[in-house]
């Protein structure tokens, strides 16, 4: 196995060109992104728009952790073999594998909670990251941690009145929810720009498969613990 400090081997490494090139990584690392999440979404609507797949979830709940050990082992590949993570097309089957499973967990959880709740949740995740999303796609300059977070903190603010207007909720939640917000998306702000930064952590052009890894957890965090805190779980 490789050690991190093989893996980050500067002559390994295919630095980006110029600036254009640098954009065009991260714009292909959040199309990525984008085609996960897409995928998440359909896994966590089935159970609600089917009561078969709701029941197949409730009956067969080791099916979760054969994908924990599934998630667990793919995201080690990937991140341990830096070479197959950069292997066109083995790398995308295992982030399919990965997603996949990832995503079957993140329904099983759902399955928990209220619809609303998850319905109010996915929206405020969508409505901040989707801000930072559009400055990463739209943007012609450096990607500067300061702009991402100022397209993050507005997105929040959008978010979180969406919460205030569809749903009925104490301020102090409101308000933690909206603090949870801005503490992840600073934290995703960061990882981008560590992603392609220049700085010890910095990937290279190559590495679009790990950076849309690390991306999609991030996310899946925040949309986990915006959805603890609003929610109540089913009797």
């Amino acid at each position: 196995m490789q050690s991190f400090d093989q893996i980050q081997n500067p002559q390994e490494k295919r630095a980006f060109i110029d600036q254009e090139d640098r954009n065009g990584f991260i714009k292909k690392v959040y199309g990525i992104l984008c085609a996960q999440l897409i995928i998440t979404a359909e896994f966590t609507l089935l159970p609600y728009i089917s009561e078969d797949v709701l029941n197949f979830m409730g009956n067969y709940p080791q099916i979760f952790v054969l994908c924990l050990i599934a998630v667990l082992v793919s995201q080690l590949v990937l991140i341990c073999n830096r070479k197959l993570a950069r292997t066109v097309p083995v790398n995308y089957y295992i982030l399919g594998i990965f997603t996949i499973c990832e995503s079957y967990m993140v329904s099983f959880i759902c399955t928990m909670y209220e619809p609303q709740v998850v319905f109010i949740a996915a929206l405020m995740t969508a409505c901040s990251v989707g801000g930072l999303t559009f400055y990463a796609w739209t943007t012609k300059e450096d990607f500067t941690v300061m702009r991402g977070v100022m397209s993050f903190v507005i997105a929040a603010i959008f978010s979180t009145l969406i919460l205030c207007i569809f749903m009925q909720q104490q301020m102090d939640r409101t308000a933690l929810s909206f603090l949870f917000v801005i503490i992840f998306g600073i934290y995703i702000v960061i990882d981008t720009q560590m992603i392609m930064g220049n700085n010890k952590y910095e990937l290279s052009s190559e590495d679009y498969i790990l950076g849309a890894l690390i991306l999609y957890l991030d996310i899946i965090n925040l949309f986990l613990e915006i959805l603890k805190i609003l929610g109540k779980k089913k009797e």
